[in-house]
């Protein structure tokens, strides 16, 4: 896209996009490409999918998963991680929007989509935040945005990922003496 504007932070960086087949996903899986990241796509769409990472530059990758399965979930992401690495940025993005009259909704239909709009999100974030605190590095973004407490609160010596659907959110987390996570494949310093 001419015009756009290119971070050079994100280039090389392993991004997880859940729901990253069409849509706005797809739109946002497009944008760090142009960025020079390297895309984990997680969708239940396959065909989409791969004509999407067919149509992109990078080393990207895509697992089929029906996020309402945890298991399968966990399986996508562990994958993934073997595949391009582990994530430092993941957009959970999957979510669907049917327009329904609220009186005709039942506990199966309520159920479904709390696993397909909010379920998956938080056990995402469960497998992938561990890795990104040892690290001190990452962000994930989700409609709602939860706040992981704990080891990760400020003062307690301890990175947590940021977790909020604005990329520009200012990052407490990493204090200016700790650089956040670099790219792959670059040199680190060993942790204090």
């Amino acid at each position: 896209m001419p015009g756009s504007a290119i971070y050079p932070s994100l280039k090389d960086k392993i991004i997880f996009i859940t729901g990253g087949a069409s849509g706005i996903g797809a739109s946002i899986v497009r944008a760090f490409d142009r960025q020079g990241a390297v895309v984990g796509i997680i969708d239940i769409d396959s065909a989409s999918a791969n004509q999407l990472i067919t149509d992109l530059h990078g080393p990207h990758q895509f697992v089929q998963c029906d996020l309402r399965n945890i298991d399968e979930l966990t399986s996508a992401i562990s994958n993934l991680e073997r595949e391009i690495g582990k994530a430092q940025v993941l957009v959970n993005n999957a979510a669907r929007d049917d327009r329904h009259d609220w009186r005709e909704i039942d506990a199966n239909y309520w159920n479904e989509r709390m696993d397909i709009n909010l379920r998956h999100m938080f056990f995402a974030i469960q497998q992938i935040a561990p890795w990104m605190i040892d690290e001190r590095c990452g962000q994930t973004s989700e409609p709602v945005a939860p706040r992981i407490g704990g080891a990760g609160e400020p003062g307690s010596g301890y990175a947590r990922p940021l977790l909020s659907p604005y990329p520009t959110a200012h990052r407490p987390h990493h204090p200016p003496s700790r650089p956040p996570c670099q790219s792959p494949g670059a040199s680190r310093k060993a942790k204090p």
